[in-house]
C-alpha cells in the first residue's frame, strides 16, 4: 500500500472519529461534558477543517478544463496504444 493510500485511510477514519466524538459530547448536558468547551471549540472551528481540507486535497480530481481538453489516457488506454503499435510492427 503507498503511503498516499495510508494517509488517505488514516485521514478519513480519524475524522469519522473525531466527528462522532464531538457529536457525543455536543449531545450531552453542559455539565456532563467530558471535554472542556475551548478544546471542543477547537476542535469544531479548526481541527475538523483542516481534516475536511485535507480530505479534500486528498480526492482532487482535476477538471476537463483545468486540464486544458480532455483528460490524459488512462493506462489501460496507453497499454492498449502500445500493444497495437507493437503488432503493427512487427507484423
Amino acid at each position: 500500500m503507498s503511503d498516499f493510500s495510508t494517509l488517505s485511510k488514516l485521514t478519513a477514519e480519524y475524522q469519522r472519529q473525531v466527528a462522532a466524538l464531538v457529536d457525543r459530547d455536543n449531545a450531552r448536558h453542559i455539565m456532563d461534558m467530558h471535554l472542556p468547551l475551548d478544546v471542543l471549540n477547537i476542535v469544531e472551528g479548526e481541527l475538523l477543517p483542516v481534516l475536511q481540507e485535507v480530505m479534500e486535497a486528498i480526492e482532487w480530481e482535476p477538471s476537463d478544463a483545468e486540464l486544458l481538453g480532455e483528460p490524459p489516457m488512462t493506462s489501460s488506454e496507453l497499454h492498449d496504444a502500445a500493444w497495437k503499435q507493437h503488432v503493427s510492427t512487427h507484423n
